[in-house]
């Protein structure tokens, strides 16, 4: 293994708990296994991966997709608040408890200066579904908190769709094409709740919100339009930093490791080794262990 992926692969996972947020998923200790193989220790979740949903083609009401967004936008400005990107927001790496508290995953490919510089020039991040046009052209110097913000709204629009909003060649669409409108792709929600999710989408940057902590505010003045679609009680605004998800259906429960097929490593994935759980007595928790074949595994090409 080359140096700087090592230690690529050794400071990524602590991105995550410089935020310092209820809604992210710490990372307790990383080491070398008796092969050589680098591997961290993180918390092992219990409940449902919200991309889940999406397989079986599920739409989520505007109330569900609200509560969802409202606790990754707080995760969100707080990392913005820090110079960290998160650079892949999706369905996938969103993730709601058994308590209903909200988890955003995987913050494997975040942006901070110190691993900037371990990711190769020219390395395109991130899952084209949710790209805004500047993350798909790879242009580096134009991410910023923007490039969340887009893929939080596009993340918005596909849950209340339930599948994909388009479909070919992802990447070179994110490149050149704005997303559609949700009345084109026949999503149905309050018309102000949509508009903040369009605005986040824009094609252009200078149109989206300027950071997360914006689009918060703008996404809780829909609260109360969102009640009344749904027929409920009009309900105060949140201002809690970790709210909770309300769930109409069913959860489907699962475990999940917080890993992504996103981060671009130019070499072909090893087998992925097995998953290995353990319980650490002085944490007082269940833990997970991943190791660095494992996270490979989980990676995609897109140069």
């Amino acid at each position: 293994m080359a140096p700087a992926e090592l230690e690529r692969f050794r400071q990524e996972p602590y991105v995550a708990n410089k935020v310092a947020h209820p809604g992210i998923v710490r990372i307790y200790d990383d080491g070398v296994d008796e092969l050589g193989l680098p591997y961290f220790v993180m918390e092992l979740l219990e409940g449902e991966c919200v991309g889940h949903r999406l397989k079986h083609r599920r739409k989520s009401s505007p109330g569900d997709v609200y509560l969802i967004l409202e606790g990754t936008l707080s995760v969100l400005a707080k990392a913005h608040q820090l110079g960290i990107l998160h650079r892949d927001i999706k369905p996938s790496n969103l993730f709601v408890c058994k308590d209903g508290t909200l988890r955003v995953l995987d913050f494997g490919i975040a942006r901070v200066d110190k691993l900037s510089q371990l990711t190769a020039t020219g390395m395109v991040l991130g899952t084209p579904a949710f790209m805004p046009p500047e993350q798909a052209l790879g242009q580096r110097e134009a991410l910023g908190p923007p490039t969340d913000v887009f893929a939080v709204g596009a993340t918005g629009l596909v849950l209340l769709h339930g599948r994909p909003l388009r479909g070919g060649n992802e990447l070179a669409l994110a490149a050149l094409c704005p997303l559609p409108k949700a009345a084109a792709v026949g999503i149905e929600a309050p018309r102000g709740f949509l508009e903040v999710l369009e605005r986040a989408c824009s094609f252009d940057i200078g149109r989206r919100y300027a950071s997360a902590a914006e689009m918060l505010d703008a996404l809780r003045s829909t609260a109360g339009e969102i009640d009344a679609w749904e027929g409920k009680p009009k309900r105060e605004v949140s201002q809690d930093t970790h709210p909770t998800v309300r769930h109409e259906a069913p959860m489907d429960t699962e475990v999940v490791f917080p890993l992504a097929n996103t981060v671009a490593l130019l070499r072909e994935a090893p087998e992925p080794s097995t998953e290995v759980f353990v319980r650490a007595p002085q944490l007082e928790k269940t833990l997970a262990t991943v190791s660095y074949t494992h996270l490979r595994a989980h990676e995609t090409v897109l140069d």
